[in-house]
C-alpha cells in the first residue's frame, strides 16, 4: 500500500489538501491526488508550451495536444500523497478526475508497445470548474493563466452547468462512495 518510508529516506514528505479541490471533487483524498498532479504539471520542462496550448482555445482538446504530459504509476502517486491506498483505489480516483475532464490520460504516442500511462492536467477546464464555484486555480499567476471568462461547454458525470439569464453556475454533486 505504500504507507512506509523507504529505507534511507530521511526527508519527510508533505501532502496538501486544498479547500478548493475538496469543494470541487467532494472528496479530500481525490483533492490531494489532484493537487499532486498539479504540482508535477508546474515542474514539467514543457510547462511554457502547456500554457500556450491551454490559452489557445482553437486547439483540439487533449489528448491530441503535445505538451504537459507526464507519467506516474499508481504506486508513486500513493507514496507521494501519503494516502496509503491500494492501486485499485488510486486508479478509481484517477478515473474520476478523467471523467470530470480535469485530467486526461493516454499511452505513449511514440511507442505503441509502451503501456506506460501518461497524464495531463487540463488547466483550462480545471480553472473554469473552480471559477464556477468561486475559486481560482492555486499557485498560478495571472500572467501564466489569465482568468477565463468562457462558459463551460461540457457536462461531466457529476457536474451540471446551470444557465439562468445572465448567471451561469456549476452544480456539483457526488453520489459516489470511495474506499
Amino acid at each position: 500500500f505504500g504507507c512506509k518510508r523507504p529505507p534511507g529516506e530521511n526527508i519527510p514528505k508533505l501532502a496538501v489538501i486544498r479547500e478548493e479541490f475538496v469543494a470541487l471533487t467532494g472528496n479530500p483524498f481525490i483533492a490531494v491526488v489532484l493537487n499532486q498532479l498539479l504540482y508535477w504539471t508546474k515542474r514539467l520542462p514543457d510547462f511554457e508550451g502547456l500554457l500556450e496550448e491551454e490559452l489557445t482555445p482553437s486547439l483540439p482538446l487533449p489528448p491530441s495536444r503535445d505538451c504537459g504530459w507526464f507519467y506516474k504509476t499508481s504506486q508513486e502517486l500513493t507514496e507521494e500523497t501519503l494516502l496509503c491506498l491500494s492501486r485499485y483505489t488510486m486508479r478509481n480516483y484517477l478515473r474520476f478526475l478523467i471523467e470530470e475532464g480535469w485530467i486526461s490520460e493516454r499511452l505513449s504516442p511514440q511507442n505503441k508497445w509502451d503501456k506506460t500511462t501518461q497524464y495531463r492536467v487540463n488547466l483550462r477546464q480545471l480553472q473554469l470548474s473552480l471559477g464556477a464555484l468561486g475559486y481560482v486555480l492555486p499557485n498560478f499567476t495571472k500572467d501564466e493563466l489569465p482568468i477565463l471568462e468562457e462558459p463551460i461547454l461540457e457536462t461531466h458525470a457529476n457536474t451540471t452547468v446551470v444557465d439562468e439569464g445572465h448567471s451561469r453556475f456549476l452544480v456539483c454533486y457526488n453520489g459516489r462512495s470511495w474506499q
